[in-house]
């Protein structure tokens, strides 16, 4: 049975397209216990490095993102 955190994981690494090299990069989990997280591989996963990958990846879906202004043509 999975653990509904690594589908978390894996379903905010396919949406925002990041990597186990761009979570090794931006936290302090190596880039090989990333890419056994995103692979779900049978490694023991801790809870705490669980957490820190998914709030990394949560703070890609919190982001505001600023919408492009139309401009308005004129005739």
């Amino acid at each position: 049975m999975k653990n509904p955190q690594i589908n978390r994981i894996q379903e905010l690494a396919k949406k925002h397209n990041i990597s186990a090299y761009d979570i090794g990069k931006n936290t302090k989990i190596t880039i090989t216990t990333a890419r056994n997280i995103l692979i779900n591989s049978n490694h023991t996963k801790r809870p705490s490095t669980v957490r820190i990958v998914l709030e990394y990846l949560e703070s890609f879906e919190n982001r505001i993102s600023t919408p492009i202004a139309e401009t308005e043509t004129e005739s």
